[in-house]
């Protein structure tokens, strides 16, 4: 009973720590498309 209570809880803290990098990974996507969309702007700014 113990051993699978255990396996159960690491399989638990492994999926977790997939969706933290899989979060992780779309807000550094999120941010970096800001980024390219922001430095355009800016560029069409300094180009004007």
């Amino acid at each position: 009973m113990n051993a699978v209570v255990n396996l159960f809880r690491v399989e638990c803290d492994h999926r977790e720590a997939n969706t933290s990098m899989q979060w992780t990974s779309d807000v550094y996507d999120g941010l970096r498309l800001r980024t390219r969309l922001d430095a355009r702007i800016l560029v069409a700014i300094l180009w004007r």
